[in-house]
């Protein structure tokens, strides 16, 4: 059974470095390949509302980085951290 690592991305990659880079989320699956681990991702673009059913939903959870900042409150960040309560 392999490992089931949910990405929230809360951040998209500047757009002169998407090309080179490709996404948070891509880079992280290829940091996790490149060491060894094969792991099974789903990947959940917080900031357009898209999350998970249930904290239960993977084993395990990465937050990407994002240009927004805690004082922004925007309603998917309080979403987040919810969810991030909740995990």
């Amino acid at each position: 059974m392999s490992l089931k690592v949910g990405i929230l991305a809360a951040g998209i990659t500047p757009d002169d470095l998407l090309p080179e880079f490709g996404s948070y989320a891509e880079m992280f699956k290829r940091l996790f390949k490149r060491a060894g681990y094969t792991f099974e991702y789903l990947t959940f673009d917080v900031r357009d509302d898209d999350f998970p059913a249930s904290a239960k939903d993977c084993d395990a959870w990465i937050v990407t980085g994002s240009k927004a900042n805690v004082y922004e409150d925007l309603p998917w960040m309080r979403r987040l951290k919810s969810l991030i309560l909740e995990i």
